[in-house]
């Protein structure tokens, strides 16, 4: 099966590598779940472990690159979202440093709102499905 992000750049691969990374620093705190969130999705978009590892060690030193399109983005934006709550807390630092991550991927600042107050709902359960697709829905219209 192919992976979501399967066909946009290594570059743009290696950012979401690096968002994830960065997010996962926020608390001060590497969680396992967290790390294996990192090396499954770089995994799963065809990076080797090695290129994981060198964006783990200098994630501000290549070329940052997005998709080209918004619904790859706002992928994108889910998995940082995922990143955020893994570990079961989620930070006044995590959201401060995901809204600056949402604003490099150009989306509207009422939705990564939205969305994080989604989390905040929903924080010791699970997200019902079309939740997140509604609140994504009327800012792409």
């Amino acid at each position: 099966m192919e992976h979501i992000f399967q066909n946009i750049s290594l570059d743009a691969k290696k950012s979401l590598i690096a968002m994830l990374i960065i997010l996962s620093e926020a608390d001060g705190q590497y969680d396992d779940n967290e790390i294996a969130l990192i090396k499954d999705t770089g995994l799963k978009m065809g990076l080797s472990l090695d290129e994981i590892k060198a964006v783990k060690k200098k994630p501000n030193s290549f070329r940052f690159e997005l998709p080209d399109n918004m619904k790859e983005r706002i992928q994108m934006f889910y998995y940082l979202l995922f990143m955020i709550r893994i570990d079961g807390k989620i930070t006044i630092r995590e959201k401060d440093v995901l809204k600056k991550v949402g604003f490099h991927l150009c989306l509207n600042p009422d939705l990564m709102n939205e969305m994080l107050d989604v989390l905040e709902k929903f924080k010791n359960q699970p997200i019902p499905d079309n939740i997140m697709a509604e609140k994504v829905k009327k800012y792409l219209n």
